[in-house]
């Protein structure tokens, strides 16, 4: 997946300060509380700092609050409403920005997850997103970036890989050099 400073350097035609760009999110906490507010407003501040080093301004804002990780989008009222302006014949925003791929992409429930990106790359939308400065544009970028994101050992079926026992990492404190006894200290 490029980045979208490489995006914007390698092909001129993709201008963001010339688009409108919408912002999507997501937050657990409870609609109306502080706890909602201050996350809405910290993944907003990143993604319009994202967006406005492309000289692009955030316009539009579809924020779901009170929905958990794995809330699919059919039960994502803002996510649902995006979906439908995104549909419209004006087809308002080229480029979508979010926090990170776990606010767009339902945890735990990978073919809804599927079924957001196959929708965006089906409407040639551009997603950024702003943790990593990552862009998503083709439909093999989306479909990599699904892969990615819902496990490559579940996305590849009849390999096994799945059935292959997991192991933790090596504990740092494992291999850093201990203290010997007898030695002149």
């Amino acid at each position: 997946m490029p980045l979208a400073d490489d995006l914007a350097a390698a092909d001129p035609q993709t201008q963001i300060r010339a688009r409108p760009v919408a912002f999507n999110g997501r937050t657990a906490h409870a609609a109306g509380t502080w706890d909602g507010q201050a996350e809405r407003q910290r993944q907003l501040a990143l993604c319009r700092a994202v967006v406005a080093a492309y000289g692009g301004q955030v316009t539009a804002q579809y924020f779901d609050e009170s929905c958990r990780a794995d809330h699919p989008w059919s039960c994502r009222s803002q996510g649902q409403a995006l979906l439908a302006t995104l549909s419209g014949p004006a087809h308002p925003f080229w480029m979508l920005v979010v926090a990170d791929a776990w606010r767009l992409i339902p945890r735990r429930t990978p073919a809804d997850g599927a079924e957001i990106l196959d929708q965006l790359a089906q409407r040639h939308v551009l997603l950024v997103l702003a943790d990593t400065g990552a862009a998503v544009l083709t439909a093999g970028e989306y479909a990599l970036l699904g892969g990615l994101m819902s496990g490559i050992a579940s996305s590849v079926p009849g390999t096994g890989l799945a059935a292959w026992p997991s192991r933790p990492l090596p504990s740092p404190s494992r291999h850093a050099p201990q203290p010997r006894g007898g030695e002149p200290g």
